[in-house]
Parts: C-alpha cells; structure tokens; sequence
C-alpha cells in the first residue's frame, strides 16, 4: 500500500499529479468535464448518444465521482507506460481498442471511464513527451529498425478526432514529473530503454523461436546469463511480433502470436530464475 504520510506515494498524487491534471482544462471540473463534452467540435458519435440521452432523461451532467473515476483511469494509464514503457501501449491498444468499435463512446448511464479515443490520445501524447517515440536501433540493426519502426507506427496510430485532446503537454509533463518521483521512492522501477544491443539480442532469440532472454553457452561451455527486466522482454515482444514479416526467411512461417506470447511468458520465468541464481538470498537460521 502507498503510504500517504508526508512525503509518501499519496501525497505526491494529490499535490504534484492530481493537481497537474485538474489545473485547467475539461478535467478541472464536472462542469469543464460536461462543457467539453457538449462542444462544438465533439464527434458526431458523442452528439448522438448526448442527444439520446437527454431524450430519455434531460439536461446530462457530469458529477464529481465521474470525474475521480475518469482521474483514476488516466493516472493508472500513465503509470502503466511509466513502468512498463512502449510495450504498454501496444498492450492497451490490443486489448481495448477492439472492445471499442466506437471509440469516443462514454456510456453516459455510467461513465466510468473516459472514452478509448482520449486514452489513447492521452497515452500517445505522454509517449512523444517521454521522446519514446522514436527507433532505438539503428542502422546496424536493418531489420530490427523496420520491426521497431512497423511497431512505433501501430502504438502511435492516431485517427482520433482533435475533441479527444483533454491535457496540455504541460499539464502531461507535469504528471510525469509527479509519477516518476513516486516510483524513485521504491527502487528502481521506472522504465528505461534497452540499449540497441540488449534489443536485438532478445527478438533474435525470438527469430529462433526460443525465450527472449539475455543467455548463452561461452567457448568453455559455462553458462553466462545477464538480468533483463520484464519491460524489456515485453518490448521485444511487441517489437517482434508488430514487425514479424521483417524477420521472416524464404518460405517460414512467422510465430502466431499465442507461441510469441508463450515465450514472452517463460522468458519472465526463466528470468525470474537467473535473477535468483545471480543473486541468492541468504537464509539465516
């Protein structure tokens, strides 16, 4: 649990990330919330569910728990890229975006959650701020580099109307700043980017259809395994799996995505594995 105290987890939401998102614009208030959604500019979709709504029951208005929950959506969004990196988008956007044929939907009988379009505006907005937008491999890497690029292009895809903009960048920045700062006081956890070399190490092990992970047998024939974090093995998944025609030969086959899944999930075993024997917890007795 966070702890809440001065200097604690919670306190920094409240008053570094909280107040960065509701400073100004639609998510200041219910009221900013409802004025937004009853702009001019909204999208015909958001004008005919308003429309149906208000011929069902009148006047529509957003409340103060629509707009906590909407709050906690965004937050919990930004932190999934924060720790997990682009790899979280492409999760998100595969698993919610065909859940939304109508991706400015809001379900005004309860909107307890912002429609998908302006998450995935909000997420790809945080993604250009973070400069993670751009290849890591190079030109060393060619085949690598046109994966990365297929799958920045999938993560990036934008065809949301402008209405879908509910942040500033410097309202996102601010966030980003106050998220960070949460997660610097328990380790680690912050996702960074994998050197281009750790990248093309673990999907050519994906090409050989083995689990992504740092390993290999040296001329003595000893083991040598390094630690990865799990952010890095799911980008390498995603990386590999949006760009899997670049790394197809003659007439192979490209893995499904239920096999590239599968040795994503036991590389994170297998990594949980060497993490543990390179470094063994003493039990005192």
């Amino acid at each position: 649990m966070l702890a809440v105290g001065p200097g604690g987890a919670g306190r920094i939401l409240q008053s570094d990330v909280l107040s960065a998102l509701t400073a100004v614009g639609p998510m200041a208030s219910p009221e900013k919330m409802t004025a937004w959604l009853k702009a001019a500019n909204a999208p015909t979709e958001i004008k005919k569910e308003l429309q149906e709504y208000e011929e069902r029951g009148g006047t529509y208005q957003f409340q103060e728990d629509d707009q906590k929950y909407w709050l906690d959506e965004f937050i919990c969004d930004l932190f999934g890229l924060l720790l997990f990196g682009p790899g979280f988008i492409a999760a998100h956007k595969a698993l919610l975006q065909p859940a939304h044929p109508n991706p400015y939907k809001i379900d005004l009988e309860y909107p307890t959650h912002p429609p998908y379009a302006a998450r995935q505006k909000f997420l790809t907005q945080a993604l250009r701020i973070l400069k993670w937008d751009q290849p890591i491999s190079g030109q060393k890497y060619k085949s690598l580099l046109h994966a990365e690029r297929a799958f920045l292009s999938y993560i990036k895809n934008d065809p949301y109307a402008p209405w879908g903009w509910i942040f500033s960048d410097f309202q996102v920045r601010k966030a980003i700043v106050g998220i960070k700062v949460v997660l610097s006081k328990y380790g680690q956890l912050a996702y960074k980017h994998p050197s281009s070399e750790t990248l093309s190490a673990l999907v050519r092990r994906l090409t050989e259809r083995v689990p992504p992970i740092l390993a290999e047998i040296d001329a003595a024939g000893n083991p040598k395994v390094s630690k990865t974090d799990i952010s890095h093995i799911l980008y390498s998944g995603w990386v590999f799996w949006i760009g899997r025609n670049h790394f197809v030969n003659g007439n192979e086959d490209a893995l499904h995505f239920f096999d590239t899944n599968r040795l994503c999930e036991r590389a994170l075993l297998q990594q949980q594995a060497i993490n543990m024997s390179l470094n063994p917890k003493r039990k005192d007795r």
